[in-house]
This record gives structure tokens, sequence and C-alpha cells, in this order.
């Protein structure tokens, strides 16, 4: 979950989880949807054959951001 407001987020987890890596993606994400892109978040499935077994790995995606045509 993304906030608008980073003093409400830090406010409703009681100041608990401040990290610069969860802010710095809750900044991006709102600067994405400033500049009106759709943003999407989720996984990526990356299938492999590995002998004769298919293998499965999940990678997480922070953002695919589309405006458009143009995709990032």
């Amino acid at each position: 979950m993304y906030f608008e407001d980073l003093g409400l987020r830090n406010a409703q987890l009681s100041f608990r989880q401040i990290e610069d890596n969860h802010i710095m993606e809750n900044i991006i994400f709102n600067e994405l949807k400033y500049r009106a892109f759709n943003v999407d978040v989720g996984v990526v499935l990356k299938r492999t054959i590995v002998n004769d077994k298919t293998e499965r790995k999940y990678f997480e995606v922070d953002f695919v951001a589309n405006l458009g045509r143009k995709n990032i």
C-alpha cells in the first residue's frame, strides 16, 4: 500500500517503520502518479526447465508505469 502523505503513513505505523527504501519507493510511486502514469505492482513468474522438470521463480516488480504506449 502506498500513501499520498508520508506523514500520515508514519503516524499510522506509529513511526515504527521508517526505512529509507520504503519511503523512497513511496515517493517514486507518488511521482509517477503525479505525472499521470498508470502504475501496476506485482510479481513476474519465470519458468525454466532443468533436468526435464519445470522450475518456477517469482520476482517482485516494484512498478510498471504505463502512459499511453509508453511502458517503463
